[in-house]
């Protein structure tokens, strides 16, 4: 499941510019909204709303994390909107396995999963990242290739325009997260 993902960047969903064969075989065999809004912009408000089924009034997230977390805001959250999406599951007897980018800091808390993976590519020293799975598997497995995803330093202008990755494709995040499914 994808938050804040327009339609219209997808082939299948009707824009005949691009190439998107996995995300056509995902809508062949799910469901897509083509035509659902999200209740806010801003990613990790979203994420929680998705992640929550209440809006960004309930969950009293607003921003991406620019505003530190009031005390105690995981057990006040789950209070007010009840169980995240993977409890919830978990609740109804599916085995939950959440991997790739949550984007909830500073709320970092359990999100209910049974197998929890991050991917973040939160720009900051190595200490914030901890628990960010996709980090550390670059860390053992290409840590020449760090600089591509900025794991633990400024991007640089590089980042933002679009070319072709030297990085093997069994380290790109998209890569790690589908081998990381096949072995669940």
């Amino acid at each position: 499941m994808t938050d804040q993902q327009r339609a219209d960047t997808i082939a299948s969903l009707g824009n005949h510019s691009i190439y998107t064969p996995n995300l056509d075989r995902l809508v062949a065999r799910g469901v897509s909204f083509v035509n659902a809004y999200s209740q806010t912009p801003v990613c990790v408000a979203a994420r929680y709303a998705v992640r929550t089924g209440r809006d960004p009034l309930l969950t009293r997230v607003f921003s991406n994390g620019q505003v530190p977390p009031a005390v105690d805001q995981a057990e006040q959250m789950t209070d007010r909107c009840g169980s995240y999406l993977g409890q919830t599951m978990q609740g109804l007897g599916y085995r939950s396995f959440g991997i790739g980018k949550f984007h909830s800091q500073p709320w970092d808390e359990d999100l209910g999963y049974d197998v929890h993976l991050r991917s973040e590519e939160i720009l900051a020293d190595p200490q914030r990242r901890a628990g960010d799975a996709y980090g550390a598997h670059i860390a053992e497995h290409a840590p020449a290739y760090d600089f591509i995803e900025g794991l633990h330093g400024e991007r640089t202008e590089m980042y933002y325009m679009p070319q072709m990755s030297p990085m093997p494709a069994e380290h790109t995040v998209e890569g790690w997260a589908a081998d990381r499914a096949v072995e669940q």
